[in-house]
């Protein structure tokens, strides 16, 4: 007898010490979060459903998610959005085409910015129109990675009304700006501001879609006081989009500061990469 209570005792044992090596074998290999898409179903400021807790979703949960909009309208926000840390796809361009230009309208009216990004990579925004704060997107140094706007024919940001600047890259790498509208549906301070070692910024490009249009803003179309590696190319700097009218910048259309190193404007001759920068109330660059 005791001899048999002596194998089942050594049997256990051999069961339990297997059950306790699968988990550690194995368990590490499962994904315990994955990227999720949050939709946007109404205009609200905050709550369930709402732009506010969808970022506040994307932040909370790792992984490159997507927001995504089946809600059409404004949006007016009665306090700063969260600061955007994770990576995140906020895609405008999913909400039903119900007129020109885009469909979702962000109204930041008195706030100190419409969306602010410190963190995350490979970050896409498109799609949308920011309106009313003193800064549009505002991207801080700890972002690396991100596209704002797109080839398509919705994909751009239409940036207005900003009363410091409708994009400023306090710092930040791998920027891409892609056939955005800044200032032409309503002035900002500054179109595009590049400071605090903002690192491989590109404006535009030359293929179609890839040119942002840049004009009508009080100040500077593009201000790069501190930055490495820019390049701007396939823009309208102080025209209309079609880039035959004059809706010029208040001050220069290029202005670069001493600090400014590894900067191109324009390119190859033929190539498309040249800007169109007329109409500007102070020098062109």
């Amino acid at each position: 007898m005791r001899h048999w209570k002596q194998r089942i005792a050594s049997l256990m044992a051999v069961l339990i010490a297997t059950v306790t090596v699968i988990p550690g074998t194995y368990l590490g290999h499962i994904p315990l979060t994955k990227a999720l898409t949050y939709d946007v179903i109404n205009i609200n400021d905050a709550g369930a459903g709402s732009f506010r807790q969808a970022i506040t979703d994307a932040n909370a949960n790792a992984g490159i998610d997507t927001i995504n909009f089946t809600a059409t309208g404004t949006i007016a926000t009665n306090s700063n959005l969260p600061q955007i840390t994770e990576g995140v796809i906020i895609d405008g361009t999913t909400a039903a085409e119900v007129q020109g230009g885009p469909d979702v309208v962000i109204n930041c009216s008195g706030e100190t910015y419409c969306l602010q990004y410190n963190g995350g990579n490979s970050h896409v925004l498109k799609g949308l129109k920011l309106t009313g704060a003193t800064y549009g997107i505002d991207i801080g140094s700890a972002t690396t990675g991100m596209t704002i706007g797109g080839t398509g024919t919705r994909d751009g940001i239409e940036i207005s009304n900003q009363g410091d600047s409708g994009i400023y890259i306090n710092g930040g790498d791998n920027i891409i700006l892609y056939g955005n509208n800044i200032g032409m549906t309503g002035a900002n301070g500054v179109g595009i501001k590049l400071l605090n070692n903002a690192n491989n910024v590109t404006i535009g490009g030359s293929a179609g879609g890839q040119g942002n249009t840049i004009s009508n803003n009080t100040n500077q179309g593009i201000d790069i006081s501190l930055a490495d590696t820019t390049t701007i190319k396939g823009n309208k700097i102080g025209t209309d989009p079609g880039g035959s009218n004059d809706n010029g910048n208040g001050a220069d259309g290029i202005k670069v500061g001493a600090t400014v190193t590894n900067l191109t404007i324009g390119g190859v001759l033929g190539s498309n990469e040249g800007n169109i920068i007329s109409g500007n109330n102070d020098d062109g660059i």
